[in-house]
């Protein structure tokens, strides 16, 4: 799957769950196969000054492998 944001985009393998509702896309932040910070919003805490990595609005495009 190609997830896509205002903010970048990266290439992911999609596994349904029954536990992410519809609608939702749930990634694993921590991994350096592939960076899904670069489509998450780019907006930080004006307090803490943290990123916001939980949530970004995505599109989820199907793509063929080899591609």
């Amino acid at each position: 799957m190609q997830v896509t944001s205002a903010r970048g985009s990266v290439r992911l393998q999609a596994k349904p769950s029954m536990r992410v509702r519809p609608g939702v896309v749930f990634a694993l932040m921590h991994s350096m196969k592939h960076l899904v910070n670069a489509a998450t919003s780019d907006h930080v805490d004006p307090i803490s000054a943290q990123p916001e990595y939980k949530m970004a609005a995505v599109r989820v495009e199907r793509v063929k492998e080899g591609t």
